[in-house]
Formats: C-alpha cells, sequence, structure tokens
C-alpha cells in the first residue's frame, strides 16, 4: 500500500516522511496539524510497519476519535488494531493489565473530581479541625500538584496549615481508595509510571510493543507524562511529538511548556520542523497574533503566514462601562446575523465563566439564541451519579463511598448515626462494610427496622451481581432502575423536570446497552471505567451543542482551544482580567499571553475585541485599563472605537436597528 502525500504542503510532506528517529514538529495554529499526523501515520503503514507497533496519544478521546477516522479513511484496514487513546486510556490499559502489581482487584472503580473530594471531606474530618478552615477543593488541588514521579506526596504549600493538612489527608485518601479497590485519574499516569521504572521486564514488554510512539499536543503534557514517553522510546529514539509552545495555556493543571522547550535536549539527534502556513485565518488576524506572541521569550520561533487576503481590521471597543460592553456584543451579533451571519458562526470567548452573566442578559433581552460551553456535565447530574454508584457496587462491592453514597437513595429511612453504627461494626470485625452489610443481623447496636433495611440494600445488589455477567449485562440494567423506584426520590420535582431527569438515565442505559453490543465479552466493569474516562476529558452534550448553527457560542478562552469560528468576540479584556492580575503576581504573564494568542487564533475572518472602561465591585466604582496584550498589535492593524461617548447614527445603523426592533416583536417560532 502506498500513500499520496502530494495532498501536503512541503513541510508537513517532510513530517509525514520522517519516520526514524526523534521529531519535533512545531504546528502554528491553523496549519493543517491533524492532516500531517493522519499521513505520516498512513504513511508508517504503508511502508509495512505493523499497527500494532504504532503507538498514538492525544489528550481527549475526541481527538483520538478523530484521529482514528483520519487514518481509517487514508490507510483503510492497514491501520487494523493500532493504539489511539489518551495517556489516560492508555494508562488503564497498563493498570489494567497489572493490576495484581498493585494490589487491586480486576474490576477496580476509577474516582473521578466529585468522589476525591467526598474522601477529602472525610480526611479533614477525622483531623477534627472547624469545617471552614479548609477547603476541599484547595487541598485536593495542592495533593495532586505535588505528586512526583515516585508516587509519593511532598507538599509544596506556601501556607504551614494547608502543609500539614494535606500531609494527613493524603495519608487516609491512599488508605481509602486501597481499601475500596479504586484508582483517581492521577494513578493512571503514575501507576504505569510506576510499573515501567519498578519492572524492567514490563518495560521490555511495552518496548516491544510500541515501537513507534507519537504524542499529539506535546506541549500540554505534564512531568509523568513525558517520563512514560521517554522511557518507552529510550532505545528506540522513535517518538515523533505534535505542538505547540505558543499554545502551552494549561500551566496551572501541570503541563511544562519544557518538555516541548526541551525536546532537543532530551533528544539532541532531534529533527524539528516548523509548520507555519496558516489554512485558517486572514493575514491581519495572523499579524495581530505574531505581534503579541513574539513578546514571550520562552519560545521556539515562528510567524504564522497564509495565502489568504488581509481581511478586515481587527476592531477594539472601549466602553464606558460592563452594561455598554454587553450592548455593544448585542448589537454587534445582531448587525452580523442581518448581514447572513448564522449565529453559531458567532463565537464569545472571555477569560473567566465568571464573566457570562452580564453578557448573557444582554443576549437574552435582545433575543440572541446562545449556548454557555462549561455548565453542568450530563454525567454530574445527581440521578446519574446516583445510579452509577449502583453500577460500580455490582462489579466491586469493596467501594465504599459508593455505598455511603445510595444506601439511603431512593429513602429507606437509614441515617448517619446508623451509617456510623455499621462503620464501627465492620471495623469490630476487621470487615469492610459491604462484608458487615451481609451480616448485618448480628448488629444489636442498628434497630431491627433499619437492620432490615440495609438487609434489603445488601439483598439487590447480590441479586444483581449474579445477573450481570459477562457479555450479559445490559438487559438486566433496566430491571435495577425499575427496582430502584428511584421516582421517590424526585417526588418534589415539577412533571417536566422530573420525566427529564428519568430520561437521562433511560439515556444512560440506552448507552449501556450499545457498549455490549459492540463485544462479545464485555463486561460492566469495562463500560464504568470507559465512561469515567470519556467524563474526565469531554462533554458530549457540549460538543452536540457546539454544532448547532442556531446558537451563539459562549466559552472561557480555555475551551476554545481547538475550535475555530469565522466570527470572534474577545470581551472582557481589561489588564487584571486578560492578564489575570493573580497570573501576573505569580510570574505567569507568558501564560496569558499565549491564552490571548489561543483566543485571537480562533477567528477565522472577523476578530472584535472590548473591554470596559469602569466597572462596580463591590459597591464601588473602578476605572480599568485595557489589556496591555492589546498595546502589543500593530496600530495599523486595529480600527479603535471609542464607545465611551455614542456618535449619532448612520443611515446604515438606522436601518439595522429597525430591523432589529421587528425581529424583537415578531412572534415566537416554533423549532
Amino acid at each position: 500500500m502506498s500513500i499520496d502525500l502530494d495532498e501536503l504542503n512541503s513541510r508537513q510532506r517532510e513530517a509525514a516522511e520522517t519516520i526514524e528517529g526523534p521529531v519535533l514538529v512545531l504546528s502554528g495554529a491553523g496549519t493543517g496539524k491533524t492532516r500531517t499526523i493522519t499521513y505520516r501515520i498512513a504513511n508508517m503503514l504503508g511502508k509495512g510497519i505493523p499497527a500494532e507497533n504504532i503507538l498514538a496519544v492525544t489528550f481527549t478521546n475526541k481527538a483520538a476519535r478523530e484521529m482514528q477516522e483520519r487514518i481509517r479513511a487514508v490507510a483503510g484496514e492497514a491501520a487494523g488494531d493500532m493504539q489511539i487513546s489518551t495517556f489516560h486510556s492508555l494508562g488503564l490499559r497498563i493498570v489494567r493489565e497489572n493490576a495484581e502489581y498493585f494490589s487491586l482487584p480486576a474490576a477496580f472503580t476509577i474516582y473521578d473530581q466529585a468522589d476525591q473530594l467526598s474522601v477529602v471531606r472525610k480526611g479533614l474530618r477525622q483531623l477534627k479541625v472547624p469545617d471552614k478552615k479548609f477547603n476541599p477543593d484547595k487541598i485536593l488541588w495542592e495533593m495532586q500538584r505535588s505528586r512526583d514521579a515516585k508516587y509519593k506526596v511532598h507538599p509544596e504549600c506556601e501556607d504551614q496549615d494547608d502543609n500539614w493538612a494535606v500531609t494527613h489527608v493524603w495519608e487516609y485518601y491512599r488508605e481509602t481508595l486501597q481499601k475500596c479497590g479504586a484508582v483517581d485519574f492521577e494513578d493512571l499516569l503514575y501507576l504505569p509510571l510506576r510499573i515501567l521504572k519498578e519492572k524492567p521486564e514490563a518495560l521490555e514488554k511495552y518496548r516491544r510493543r510500541f515501537r513507534y510512539c507519537l504524542v499529539d499536543e506535546y506541549q500540554d503534557t505534564n512531568e509523568a507524562q513525558f517520563e512514560i514517553m521517554r522511557l518507552l522510546t529510550k532505545e528506540s529514539r522513535n517518538l515523533c511529538v505534535v505542538g505547540d509552545d505558543d499554545q502551552s495555556i494549561y500551566g496551572w493543571r501541570g503541563a511544562q511548556i519544557r518538555n516541548i522547550l526541551d525536546f532537543e535536549k532530551t533528544f539532541p539527534e532531534a529533527k524539528v520542523i516548523r509548520l507555519e502556513e496558516n489554512y485558517r485565518s486572514s493575514q491581519t488576524i495572523l499579524d495581530a497574533a505574531n505581534c503579541v506572541i513574539r513578546n514571550n521569550r520562552r519560545r521556539k520561533s515562528k510567524k504564522l503566514w497564509t495565502t489568504k487576503n488581509a481581511g478586515r481590521k481587527i476592531r477594539v471597543y472601549a466602553a464606558e462601562d460592563e452594561e455598554c460592553e454587553a450592548q455593544i456584543l448585542a448589537d454587534e451579533l445582531f448587525n452580523l446575523h442581518a448581514k447572513g451571519a448564522e449565529w453559531g458562526d458567532c463565537a464569545v470567548l472571555m477569560r473567566m465563566n465568571t464573566q457570562a452573566l452580564r453578557f448573557e442578559e444582554a443576549l437574552r433581552r435582545n433575543r440572541i439564541p446562545y449556548v454557555l460551553k462549561g455548565t453542568l456535565s450530563f454525567m454530574d447530574r445527581k440521578e446519574m451519579r446516583d445510579f452509577i454508584c449502583y453500577l460500580k457496587l455490582l462489579t466491586n462491592q469493596q467501594d465504599e463511598e459508593a455505598i455511603n453514597r445510595v444506601i439511603n437513595v431512593p429513602p429507606r429511612k437509614i441515617g448517619a448515626t446508623s451509617l456510623s453504627k455499621l462503620s464501627a461494626f465492620a471495623s469490630q470485625n476487621n470487615w469492610d462494610l459491604y462484608t458487615a452489610l451481609g451480616h448485618i443481623e448480628e448488629c444489636g447496636e442498628i434497630k431491627a427496622p433499619t437492620r432490615e433495611a440495609m438487609k434489603e440494600f445488601h439483598d439487590l445488589i447480590e441479586r444483581y451481581k449474579v445477573l450481570m455477567q459477562p457479555g450479559n449485562f445490559a438487559r438486566f440494567v433496566g430491571d435495577l432502575w425499575e427496582d430502584l423506584a428511584y421516582e421517590e426520590e424526585l417526588k418534589e420535582l415539577e412533571t417536566s423536570e422530573r420525566q427529564s431527569r428519568l430520561g437521562n438515565v433511560s439515556a444512560l442505559i440506552d448507552s449501556i446497552r450499545y457498549y455490549e453490543r459492540q463485544g462479545s465479552n464485555t463486561t460492566l466493569s469495562d463500560y464504568l471505567q470507559q465512561l469515567h474516562l470519556q467524563e474526565e476529558d469531554e462533554e458530549e452534550d457540549d460538543d452536540k451543542e457546539m454544532k448547532d448553527r442556531r446558537k451563539v457560542k459562549m466559552m472561557t478562552i480555555h475551551s476554545s482551544k481547538g475550535l475555530e469560528f469565522p466570527y470572534v468576540f474577545l470581551v472582557g479584556a481589561e489588564d487584571g482580567v486578560l492578564p489575570h492580575e493573580r497570573s501576573v503576581q505569580e510570574g505567569n504573564l507568558e501564560e496569558e499571553r499565549r491564552l490571548f494568542y489561543v483566543a485571537v487564533t480562533r477567528a477565522k475572518e472577523d476578530l472584535v475585541i472590548s473591554y470596559a472602561a469602569n466597572k462596580v465591585r463591590y459597591g464601588q466604582a473602578i476605572a480599568c485599563e485595557p489589556s496591555c496584550f492589546i498595546d502589543e498589535i500593530d496600530e495599523d492593524l486595529l480600527e479603535i472605537h471609542d464607545d465611551s461617548v455614542r456618535e449619532e447614527a448612520t443611515e446604515e445603523e438606522t436601518e439595522l436597528a429597525f430591523a432589529r426592533l421587528k425581529a424583537l416583536f415578531k412572534p415566537d417560532e416554533e423549532e
């Protein structure tokens, strides 16, 4: 099989043809990175490299699926069983294959952030400190950021009290996860790293399996991810990394920009290929992006260019206050729509979700349809988490977090006092909670009606545990839901809301049935593990909403990475917001500048930047300065509008205003 590389430009082709040895592909925004990766892998398959010897890693399930689909479209059946996954999916595979080494049950549970916070809160309660002294979210964050490659915690908190709390909660946290047969998402990186370092035969096995490795979005890798890839490719040297240091915006969650900046130190023989021809934006937008990002000192030099025309100048609006800025946004959106633009071609980007309220109000007031990305995840809704906890218990009865969540859901008159007595009963007999439930009739400390309710709960789990066998579990999931009679939990809700909640679970059950049909020996445990991986890095509901062309898209700049829109509105571009005051104080100005760069390069045709000259905070008026990044853009690329003083409307603006009024008083249309 030969692959036609003529569709690539010269730099893309060079990257696709360079197969052996370390390669660093510096891919600027909109330069055809995915196409390059697709053809590179297809070319490798065409040259006879077995699919099972190629490992491609990216950061979201969505990106992995897209890559797999594209490679199959180009290479066909040669793509075979090639491993294309996220880092966490790769880690899950390694942990599954080595569960005994980590003293984990085969059907171990993956704890998401809500589960983790629950354990942290219990750990804090064990310290017997005032409830408000420590923030569980902060303690969890400190625990996550202070892990090292040896899988221990070395607290680095500036606050001594936080340091003490992290150390003690960490011990409780690890003991709890071990007892519950559970891992968290960080474990899916650090456990594989442990086995690669501690078990030479395992390292050799994975090196033989993955002789060629490729990492997408390499600028977002953290220390553990870097170390995993370094170990896997230390002998073969066949590591291709693709990324853009100018789009490294996740330092706050552990990404190490030095991984891409210092790639040639780790691999001195590496070939460096720069992709600079942009296929997305006008030259004016690219020139503005280049103006801003060249002020960063820690970066690989590159300059985006395009064969497209210059395009419209970037409009910068200085609004009198936040209300005026929001109305300017609504006016601009309406004017675009009146000229034929689809609402869904427009994106409103902001530094923080907390900025959204004013702009949402203005859009609603002007009857402009919109969707806000990053709202409550489908899987975070109560009814979903409750039912998933029941499913977890069917696969892993050690999961005490799941027991505590649902033993009284729907209500069984099992209160906190009874649960405390159950826990004491388990400790006295050196049992886990589930085993204690199996002996609940022996616990005289708990009243007879409550013991009976606990026994019924235990019997329910036991009955369905037997029924749900590999390859034949989906048909019993719906029966379990019916047996729970969960409607009692929703009785206070209005009928429409109640039906919506029940519909969520129905969709989950359909998903389980579909999953089971995909393989002959699938298990409920496999499904739950994959479900948690998907939940971690994407929101399917959001993804569908983002494709709706009838609605303006509103999101943070972080959420916009990887997306593109014909018309982009960057709002709230004030000093102290973008760049964020705290980030500047912590010495992260360059990452804030990269964030601004990402926002600019989302725009294809038109970019509008706005800021408020005045804000009100806690009843006090505050004067604001425009973002310093605006000043870094050459003046001839900008069209400045000082809207603190309104000028007399032009004839065109008057016509648009009448059209807008007509739309406002138009009866609602049924969708």
